[in-house]
């Protein structure tokens, strides 16, 4: 391919291009400074994280394998996905991450004793996937994204209060 294999950024081999002729970088004596691309625009995404522990277990959204993307993966699920409204919870902590153009904020909030999630309203009524109860020593079982497997590690590990240790099995 042209692109990968002769106008490459840092080491243009503009002598073996078979398009020098036609070349506005060759022309302008300048190949370095193109391909001049606008900056694509960074969009803000916030998303609520429901943390929905019980008895040395932890609720876990799994993406089907049908999901464009996350196919299988665990994570934290979404109020809507749990089928539980948030309102009133204790906010555990906020996160940030950026994934490609998307810089996301993440509320993490924890249940309050006695929440009962409602699958029916969550991931089956939408077909993206599935929850799954897992048992906190059990996580390796479960592929979960890098940082929410850092949360659970930071919330329920050695340092968290009353709260069991878990980071060893990470």
């Amino acid at each position: 391919e042209l692109g990968a294999l002769v106008c490459r950024p840092r080491v243009p081999q503009c002598p073996d291009c078979p398009v020098r002729e036609h070349c506005a970088a060759a022309a302008e004596g300048d190949p370095m400074a193109y391909p001049q691309l606008a900056r694509k625009a960074m969009r803000e995404a916030a998303v609520t994280r429901a943390c929905i522990v019980r008895n040395r277990h932890i609720l876990l959204h799994v993406a089907s394998g049908a999901a464009r993307r996350l196919a299988h993966l665990a994570e934290l699920p979404t109020p809507e996905q749990a089928g539980v409204d948030t309102t009133g919870w204790n906010v555990l902590a906020e996160r940030r991450r950026t994934i490609a153009q998307t810089r996301y904020t993440e509320t993490l909030a924890i249940a309050p004793e006695g929440c009962q999630p409602a699958p029916a309203a969550g991931p089956a009524a939408t077909g993206c996937g599935r929850l799954a109860w897992a048992e906190l020593p059990e996580l390796r079982g479960f592929t979960l994204s890098a940082p929410h497997r850092r949360w659970i590690a930071e919330f329920f590990g050695e340092t968290a209060k009353n709260s069991p240790k878990i980071d060893r099995f990470f």
